[in-house]
């Protein structure tokens, strides 16, 4: 009975203590994701492309890319990252 009680204890802590998180917990220069965007893409597609829980749009990816997209209906052709 006390083995059960035990490895129940173990579990529970354990569930407890495991956290992942999706974003960098200090500020770090990790990409959550990278995507090469080709020619003639907009911000609306990719948004559109990459719906989710994480209500991406448009400026939200302008706010990942400041350095590589000056106007967000032009877009040239490269790599974009998601996250920081």
């Amino acid at each position: 009975m006390k083995l059960k009680f035990g490895c129940f204890v173990y579990f529970l802590v354990s569930i407890f203590c495991a956290v992942a998180e999706s974003k960098c917990s200090n500020k770090c220069d990790l990409a959550l994701a990278s995507y090469y965007v080709s020619e003639g893409s907009t911000l609306s597609s990719i948004a559109k492309l990459l719906q989710s829980s994480l209500n991406i749009d448009a400026d939200t990816i302008v706010s990942y890319n400041k350095e590589k997209i000056r106007n967000k209906d032009v877009i040239q052709q490269g790599y974009l990252t998601l996250g920081t």
